[in-house]
C-alpha cells in the first residue's frame, strides 16, 4: 500500500516538474481550450444599412465549439517571450475571436468600436483581457503573434478599443474555477471613439467556464494518500 501511495505521489510530483521545466510559447487560439473542443469561435460582425448585428457561431448550424468555452490551464509553465507571461499561472482562453460576418464598407472618418458593458465572474476572482491578434504572421502587415502587444483591455466597463475589421483572437484569463461571462456592445464611431447615433448599435456576450486545476486533485489525492499512510503505520505500531 505504501509502495503504491509513494509512487502516486513521485508521479505527480515529476508531472508538475516536467511541466515547468523550459519556456515555450504559448497556444494559439484554436488550441485553448482545456476540454479538447479545439477550433475558432467568431463573433460574426455585419453592418447593413445603419445597423449593426454580431451573431456568435454556434454548433450544430456552425462549425465552432459550444459556449461556454473552456479555459485551459497556464498553471506550471513558462511561456516566451515575456510579454506573454499574464497567461503564467492562471487560465485563459482565445478561441473567440472578431471576425466581419460581410463586407465592412463605412465612411473614412468612422470605424468600428467594440465596448465592455459588464461581466460576470465568481466573488474574488480576477477577469481580464490581452490583446491578441491574427494567429498567422504576415510581417507586411504587421500580423501575427510577434505583434500581439498583450497589453491589457477591457479592463473596466466602458472601456472602448477601436477594431481595425481583420480577425482579432484576444486573451481571456481567470484565476479561479467557475463561470464566467463578458458582455459587448459593437457600435460606428468617428475615429476617437465617440459613437454615431445614426447607427443602431450591435451586442454580444463572450461565455468562459474555468473548471478546478489538475495540480488541485493531486493534492487532495496526496492529502488523502498521507492521511491513509499515517492510519496504517498506526495500526502497524499498535500491533
Amino acid at each position: 500500500m505504501r509502495n503504491a501511495l509513494l509512487k502516486v505521489s513521485m508521479g505527480v510530483v515529476a508531472s508538475l516538474l516536467a511541466s515547468a521545466s523550459w519556456a515555450v510559447a504559448p497556444p494559439m487560439p484554436p488550441a485553448t481550450s482545456g476540454s479538447g473542443d479545439g477550433g475558432m469561435k467568431h463573433a460574426l460582425v455585419s453592418v447593413t444599412g445603419t445597423t449593426v448585428s454580431v451573431h456568435i457561431s454556434e454548433p450544430p448550424a456552425d462549425v465552432a465549439p459550444a459556449s461556454p468555452v473552456v479555459m485551459t490551464s497556464g498553471h506550471g509553465v513558462d511561456y516566451a517571450p515575456g510579454k506573454f507571461d499574464v497567461l503564467e499561472g492562471v487560465s485563459f482562453n482565445a478561441q473567440y475571436g472578431w471576425l466581419p460576418g460581410s463586407a465592412l464598407t463605412l465612411p473614412a472618418d468612422r470605424a468600428i468600436w467594440i465596448e465592455r458593458t459588464g461581466a460576470m465572474q465568481p466573488a474574488g476572482s480576477a477577469f481580464h483581457v490581452y490583446e491578441g491578434g491574427m494567429g498567422m504572421t504576415n510581417d507586411a502587415l504587421m500580423e501575427g503573434m510577434p505583434y500581439w502587444t498583450m497589453d491589457e483591455i477591457y479592463a473596466n466597463d466602458g472601456d472602448q478599443w477601436q477594431w481595425d475589421g481583420r480577425m482579432q483572437h484576444d486573451y481571456y484569463t481567470a484565476d479561479m474555477p467557475g463561470s464566467y461571462a463578458m458582455s459587448f456592445r459593437v457600435y460606428v464611431g468617428d475615429l476617437t471613439g465617440a459613437e454615431d447615433v445614426t447607427y443602431t448599435p450591435g451586442t454580444a456576450t463572450l461565455q468562459f467556464r474555468v473548471v478546478p486545476e489538475p495540480a488541485t486533485w493531486a493534492l487532495a489525492v496526496l492529502g488523502v494518500a498521507g492521511t491513509l499512510a499515517r492510519r496504517t503505520l498506526g495500526r502497524r505500531r499498535k500491533s
